[in-house]
């Protein structure tokens, strides 16, 4: 794994060993980015289910203003540090770089900033997907003009429509598909 794109480029990231997580593939990553665009320049960027923290830092690479990284997972938390280390970002106020060790459903319940892209990327075995995508809706943590990008099993099935998310895009990589929201509340 390594950073596509920005002022990190070509840096390799640590992963996980084994099959138990999936870290979103670089061809994926690429894909996400190239769609995502200008968008992600100073962008506020949360990074749900972070894991290895790969898309978050490709966002920051790609000049995002503040990324905040949410997993509960230790090996994740500290992997995410490594991580960051290695691209030359540290966490701290300064650097407008935020990990939070809490489970996602956890975070919600307190969250109060908005942001301007939300990565979702739930395990594909757990039926996370549309109760992100509920919780999140309800909590209005996605600023007006923001996106929500559900990274998820292409054999999953998720609504068009899911609690005031409207989905405008699909684009299938691999065993993965990123399905696309706004706000259809505006």
């Amino acid at each position: 794994m390594r950073i596509i794109s920005g002022i990190a480029k070509g840096r390799k990231l640590s992963s996980f060993k084994g099959s138990e997580i999936r870290p979103t593939s670089d061809r994926a990553r690429e894909s996400l980015f190239n769609i995502i665009g200008q968008r992600s320049v100073h962008s506020s960027f949360l990074d749900l289910f972070a894991g290895s923290g790969a898309v978050g830092i490709e966002a920051l690479s790609r000049h995002a203003d503040h990324v905040v990284f949410v997993e509960n997972q230790a090996p994740s938390i500290s992997l995410i540090k490594n991580n960051l280390k290695k691209c030359g970002f540290s966490e701290g106020i300064n650097q407008n770089i935020k990990i939070i060790k809490k489970d996602v459903f956890d975070y919600f319940k307190k969250a109060r900033k908005q942001f301007d892209i939300i990565f979702i990327d739930p395990p594909y075995s757990a039926g996370l997907a549309e109760k992100s995508l509920i919780s999140l809706s309800e909590k209005s943590l996605l600023k007006p003009e923001g996106i929500v990008v559900l990274e998820h099993y292409f054999k999953n099935t998720i609504e068009e429509e899911i609690s005031g998310l409207k989905c405008f895009r699909r684009n299938k990589i691999g065993d993965s598909v990123f399905s696309f929201f706004t706000s259809s509340r505006k």
